[in-house]
C-alpha cells in the first residue's frame, strides 16, 4: 500500500479500507511502504486481525486486516502505539537494524516497522501480559519508549530519548544498561512505576539531559528496587517502595536530589553518593566502608537528612556537606539501635545525631561555626577525635554530659571531661 501520508497523498478511502488474507496457507503479507504521518496506532483484535489507525494532521484513516501473516510497516510517524488484546499476552520486542524493530507473539499479528521519532509506545491492555525486550541492545535513537504490562523483562542494553515503564514486575538482566538522552514533560529521563519488584542490580542508569530526573516506584510490602549505578547532569533521583533498596556502585546526580524513601525496608549503598542533597528513609542505613556521601546543596535547608527507624551504618563514611549552613541531620531509631559514623564536615552547618542506643566516632565532626548536637540513649564514644563547632552538646544515656556554648569563639582548644562512665575517653572541642 504505497504512497499514504502528507509526501505522497492517501489513498485510503475515508471509510477506511479492509485487506483480507483469508486465513488461508501461505503468507498473507500487508506492507505500509513510505509515508510520513504524525502517528500510527495498532490495535490487535487477534493473532490475525485488527486494524491501524494513521493519522496525518486532522485526518485519520483506518486499516483493517483479516488472516493476515506477517505486516511490514515502513512508514516514518512520530508516534508508534501497539495496543495489545484483553486477554493474556506475551510478547517480544526485537531490534533488527539501527531503524527497524520487530513485534511478535502467539497472540498478535507479528510486526516489522521502522521506529518512530518521537516515542514508541505498547500497551499491555486487559489480562496479565508480559513484555520482552531481547536480542541484540536496543537503539531508538532520538524516541523514547513507554512500556506497560503487568511483566517486563529487558534482556537488552536500551538506548533511547526517554524509557518510562508501568506494571507489577520490572526486571532487567545483569550488565545491560539504560542510557537516555531526553526528557520527559513531567522532567524525568526515566520514570519506573511499577506494583512489584524492580530488579535492576546489574543495571547502570544513566540519564544525560540536563536537570532529566529518574524516579522509580515499587509496590508496597515485600517488594524491593535494586540498581547497579546511577548517572544523571543534574537531575534527581528519587527511588520509593515498600521494602529494601540497593545501589551496588556509585550514585552521581550532580546538583540533583538524591532522595531514598523505603520506610518498609533497608537501605544498602555500596557506592559513593555525590548530589545535590541526600535524604535516606527505612529501616537501617548501611553504606560500605570507604565509600562516601558529598553534598553541595540542601533541601529544606539538609545537606544531608537520614532518618532511619533501625540502625544507621556509617563506620567507614565521611559526609560532607558543602553549601554554607547546610545541615547534616543523622537519625537511628529508638530502642536497641546504634549510630555509627566515621566524620561529619559541613560549611558551617549544624550537626545533629541522636538514636535510641549507643554512637561510635571513627573521625572529626566539623560544623565550623555552627552547633553539634548529639542525644543517644546508649554511650557516646568520640574516641579522641576533634569536635569543631560554635557549641556543643553531648548528651548520653538520660542525662546531659557535654555543653559548650560560645558567642565570641576564641580558637581554643577544649575537654569535655569524662562525667559518667557513658562517655567514653578524651573528647577535644575546637570552638570557633
Amino acid at each position: 500500500m504505497p504512497g499514504l501520508g502528507s509526501d505522497g497523498g492517501n489513498p485510503i478511502p475515508l471509510g477506511g479500507v479492509t485487506f483480507n488474507g483469508l486465513g488461508g496457507a501461505g503468507s498473507d503479507t500487508l506492507t505500509l511502504e513510505g509515508g510520513i504521518f504524525d502517528s500510527l496506532t495498532y490495535n490487535y483484535d487477534n493473532a490475525h486481525d485488527g486494524d491501524i489507525e494513521l493519522v496525518d494532521g486532522s485526518v485519520t484513516s483506518t486499516v483493517n486486516f483479516v488472516g493476515l501473516d506477517p505486516i511490514t510497516d515502513t512508514t516514518t510517524a512520530a508516534v508508534k502505539t501497539f495496543n495489545l488484546l484483553g486477554g493474556n499476552d506475551s510478547i517480544a520486542l526485537t531490534r533488527v537494524d539501527a531503524t527497524t524493530s520487530y513485534l511478535s507473539g502467539s497472540t498478535i499479528e507479528n510486526t516489522t516497522f521502522t521506529n518512530p521519532t518521537d516515542s514508541l509506545v505498547i500497551n499491555g491492555g486487559l489480562g496479565t501480559d508480559t513484555i520482552a525486550v531481547n536480542g541484540s541492545d536496543l537503539d531508538l535513537g532520538t524516541a523514547g519508549i513507554d512500556l506497560t504490562a503487568e511483566t517486563i523483562n529487558v534482556y537488552t542494553g536500551l538506548t533511547a530519548a526517554s524509557v518510562a515503564t508501568s506494571g507489577v514486575n520490572l526486571s532487567v538482566s545483569n550488565n545491560r544498561d539504560i542510557t537516555v538522552s531526553g526528557i520527559l514533560g513531567s522532567g524525568e529521563g526515566i520514570d519506573i512505576n511499577h506494583t512489584g519488584t524492580v530488579s535492576m542490580g546489574g543495571t547502570d542508569l544513566f540519564s544525560s539531559a540536563a536537570n532529566a530526573s529518574i524516579i522509580i516506584v515499587a509496590g508496597g510490602g515485600i517488594n524491593d528496587v535494586a540498581v547497579r549505578s546511577v548517572t544523571t547532569s543534574n537531575g534527581d533521583f528519587i527511588s520509593t517502595g515498600g521494602h529494601h533498596f540497593t545501589a551496588g556502585s556509585n550514585i552521581n546526580t550532580g546538583t540533583g536530589i538524591v532522595d531514598l524513601n523505603h520506610a518498609g525496608g533497608n537501605v544498602a549503598l555500596y557506592g559513593n553518593v555525590t548530589a545535590g542533597a541526600f535524604e535516606s528513609n527505612g529501616g537501617n542505613l548501611s553504606v560500605s566502608n570507604n565509600r562516601d556521601i558529598t553534598v553541595s546543596g540542601n533541601k529544606d535547608g539538609l545537606g544531608i537528612n537520614v532518618t532511619h527507624t533501625g540502625t544507621v551504618s556509617l563506620a567507614g563514611t565521611d559526609l560532607v556537606s558543602t553549601e554554607e549552613l547546610a545541615a547534616i541531620n543523622l537519625q537511628a531509631g529508638v530502642g536497641n539501635h546504634d549510630l555509627n559514623l566515621r566524620s561529619a564536615t559541613t560549611n558551617s552547618g549544624a550537626i545533629t545525631t541522636a538514636g535510641g542506643r549507643h554512637l561510635t566516632l571513627g573521625g572529626n565532626l566539623n560544623a565550623v561555626n555552627s552547633a553539634v548536637f548529639s542525644n543517644h540513649g546508649g554511650t557516646v564514644n568520640l574516641g579522641n577525635h576533634d569536635v569543631t563547632a560554635s557549641s556543643v552538646s553531648i548528651f548520653a544515656g538520660s542525662d546531659q554530659r557535654c555543653s559548650f556554648i560560645y558567642a565570641n569563639g576564641n580558637g581554643r582548644r577544649h575537654t569535655c571531661q569524662q562525667r559518667k562512665p557513658e562517655l567514653y575517653g578524651r573528647h577535644y572541642f575546637r570552638i570557633r
